[in-house]
């Protein structure tokens, strides 16, 4: 009877142990990566929402990052990031703008603001600003080809 019980017994502590992880059912980065913190998961979301240079001062941003570095948001800096407002929105915004999914530039308030605050001049010669006109006209011709599109098949 011992032996058959302590079978038993180790049999469901390894079923216990072999069960998946729970996942956190909130929207923001790292949701599915298995069961977090509740600290990590808001700081993530603040990540998100605000950058990931939130809690260091902006003296040490503008050291560390430059306005025209390969992973700062340029269209961010322009005023705008079209591939923020419309990332998860729905399923026409990779057909509207394409290369959504794969977007991973980041935006820089720091840098935002350092950017907005030189002479309209240089910021010309970036032309960041020109290159969000050009991408906004062509997001807005595609739009309303496709309105087009589904006002004619009603």
């Amino acid at each position: 009877d011992r032996g058959f019980l302590a079978k038993k017994n180790a049999h469901k502590k390894r079923q216990r142990r072999s069960k998946k992880p729970k996942t956190w059912a909130v929207h923001g980065p790292g949701v599915g990566q298995g069961k977090r913190r509740p600290i990590d998961i808001f700081r993530a979301i603040l990540d998100d929402l605000m950058g990931p240079e939130r809690d260091e001062p902006e003296s040490a941003i503008a050291r560390r990052k430059m306005i025209w570095d390969d992973d700062v948001d340029k269209y961010f800096l322009a005023g705008l990031s079209p591939y923020e407002v419309l990332r998860g929105t729905n399923k026409d915004a990779p057909v509207v703008l394409p290369g959504i999914e794969e977007w991973d530039k980041i935006c820089y308030p720091a840098l935002r603001r350092e950017f907005q605050a030189l002479p309209k001049e240089v910021r010309d010669a970036y032309g960041y600003e020109f290159d969000l006109w050009r991408l906004l006209k062509d997001v807005c011709g595609k739009m309303d080809l496709l309105i087009d599109k589904r006002r004619n098949e009603l």
